[in-house]
C-alpha cells in the first residue's frame, strides 16, 4: 500500500509537470504577445481608474463629534468673530493688528523670529487653547497662513484667517467638552517649503518653544482669503504623501452639515500636483514629513463666481473638526493612507489602481526571461550588482548629506559658499 501512495503521488507530480511544460511550450513562442497585451489592458485600466471609485467612510469607530453634537458657536460668538475681522482689516500693519486681537481676546501669545534657509527673516506668532479636562499629554495644531507679504489690500485678503484663528483659539478656551490642547499658529503662508509652519515644528520639537503641551496628533492649516466662495481641501505633501484619510472625511462631514461648498482635487489634477511635487510649499507639507497627519483647506474664489461662504457656518465646522479630533484617543488612523479623491465623498484607494501597475511590469519580466543574455545566471547577476553599484554611487552621498549633521557641517567648513544651504 505504502508502494501505491507513493507511486500514485509520483504520478500526480509528473503529470502536473508535464502540464506545465505542455502550457510553457504554447506559450513561449508567444510570451511577448501576452505580456504586452497585459500591459495595454493595465495601461487603459489605469486612464480609467476614477472610474472605479467608491464612497468615502469614516472609519474611526465611536466618532461621535460630526454627526450628533450641536455646535456651541452660537449667541454672541458669530458677532464676536466677525467685529474682530472687521478689526483686523482696518488695521494698520498686519502683526499689530493681530498682536492687538490676540491681547483683547486675553490669549497669551509668543512670538518668534526666524531666518528661511534662503536668507528671507520672517516671524510667527502662536497660542495655545488648554483644555479643562486634559493632562497636557497630546495636543491638535490650527495653522493660519495668511500672506503676511506686503501688497494690495494685504490687510483684507488676511482678515478672515487671522479672524477666524484669534476667535477659535477663545472659543476653544471657554468650551467644557476640549479634551486635547489646541495650538493655533499664525504664520506667513507665502514663504517656501512651509517655512513658518517648519520653523514653529523645529522649535517644538527642539525643545526651544515656550510652550510644549505634549505629543502632536494632528493638524489643520487654514489658508483662505477674505469671502472665497468654494473650500478645496489640500492633502497632497512631499513626494506624494496623504494624511490619513478619516481626517479629511471628518472635516468634510462637518462642513456638508453646515451647507458649505467643498471640492477635491480631481483624480488628475491630483496626479499631475503631486508629480510636479506641487505639495512642498503647503504648510501642512511639514506635519506629513513628521507622520503628523495634516491638510489645508484653502479658500478660493473664481473671477464669476460672486456667492461667498458664511463664515459662522465656516467657524462651526471648524468646531466640529477639532471636537472629533479632541474625542479620540491619539489620532484618526483607521481609513486609507493612499488616495485619491473623485469627489467630497468618493475616493479610489490604492489597492484598485495598484494592481494594473504591477500588470504593467510583465513585459519587462518576459523580455528578461526570453533575452539569451539574461539566460545566463552569471550574466544576470553581473547585471544586477552593476544596477546595485549606480545606485549605492548615486544616492550615498545625498543621503549621507541628509542623515550625518557632521559630515554636512565639515563640508560646509570647507565650502562656504554652501553654508548657507547646509545650515537649512
Amino acid at each position: 500500500l505504502k508502494c501505491d501512495r507513493g507511486s500514485g503521488g509520483n504520478g500526480v507530480l509528473r503529470l502536473a509537470m508535464s502540464l506545465i511544460n505542455e502550457l510553457w511550450k504554447k506559450v513561449s513562442p508567444n510570451l511577448r504577445l501576452i505580456t504586452c497585451a497585459a500591459y495595454l489592458a493595465a495601461f487603459i485600466c489605469v486612464l480609467i481608474f476614477p472610474s472605479f471609485d467608491r464612497k468615502t467612510e469614516i472609519e474611526e469607530h465611536g466618532l461621535i463629534g460630526h454627526g450628533y453634537a450641536s455646535s456651541d458657536f452660537t449667541g454672541a460668538w458669530p458677532k464676536r468673530l466677525r467685529s474682530v475681522i472687521k478689526q483686523i482689516e482696518s488695521g494698520h500693519g498686519l502683526a499689530l493688528a493681530l498682536a492687538q486681537a490676540l491681547e483683547e481676546a486675553e490669549l497669551v501669545a509668543h512670538h518668534m523670529n526666524f531666518t528661511t534657509p534662503g536668507g528671507l527673516s520672517s516671524s510667527l506668532t502662536y497660542t495655545v487653547a488648554s483644555s479643562r479636562r486634559g493632562d497636557s499629554r497630546e495636543a491638535v495644531v490650527v495653522v493660519c497662513a495668511a500672506n503676511w507679504t506686503a501688497g494690495k489690500r494685504q490687510m483684507a485678503k488676511a482678515s478672515w484667517t487671522l479672524g477666524i484663528g484669534v476667535v477659535l483659539a477663545q472659543f476653544l478656551k471657554t468650551v467644557p467638552w476640549l479634551s486635547k490642547d489646541v495650538f493655533v499658529v499664525f504664520v506667513d503662508g507665502s514663504l517656501p517649503y512651509g517655512a513658518g509652519a517648519r520653523a514653529w515644528l523645529r522649535a517644538y520639537l527642539g525643545g526651544t518653544s515656550a510652550v510644549r503641551r505634549g505629543t502632536l496628533r494632528q493638524a489643520v492649516v487654514i489658508d483662505t482669503s477674505s469671502s472665497p466662495s468654494t473650500l478645496l481641501t489640500e492633502v497632497e505633501g512631499v513626494n506624494g504623501m496623504v494624511p490619513n484619510q478619516d481626517l479629511v472625511n471628518t472635516f468634510v462631514a462637518n462642513a456638508e452639515k453646515y451647507g458649505l461648498p467643498i471640492q477635491h482635487r480631481e483624480p488628475w489634477e491630483s496626479v499631475f500636483h503631486t508629480l510636479l511635487n506641487g505639495g512642498v510649499h503647503s504648510s501642512h507639507s511639514p506635519f506629513l514629513e513628521l507622520h503628523v497627519p495634516a491638510f489645508t483647506v484653502r479658500g478660493t474664489k473664481g473671477k464669476q463666481e460672486r456667492a461667498s461662504v458664511d463664515v459662522d457656518q465656516f467657524m462651526r465646522s471648524l468646531e466640529g473638526l477639532v471636537r472629533s479630533l479632541s474625542y479620540n484617543l491619539q489620532q484618526l488612523h483607521h481609513s486609507f493612507n493612499f488616495y485619491f479623491f473623485t469627489g467630497p465623498n468618493r475616493h479610489i484607494s490604492s489597492g484598485l489602481y495598484l494592481y494594473p501597475v504591477f500588470a504593467m511590469q510583465l513585459p519587462l519580466i518576459s523580455f528578461l526571461m526570453t533575452t539569451p543574455a539574461y539566460r545566463d545566471i552569471r550574466s544576470f547577476l553581473v547585471g544586477l550588482g552593476s544596477v546595485a553599484v549606480v545606485i549605492l554611487a548615486a544616492g550615498s552621498p545625498i543621503f549621507l548629506l541628509g542623515t550625518n549633521a557632521d559630515l554636512a557641517s565639515a563640508l560646509a567648513g570647507l565650502l562656504p559658499a554652501a553654508g548657507l544651504g547646509a545650515g537649512g
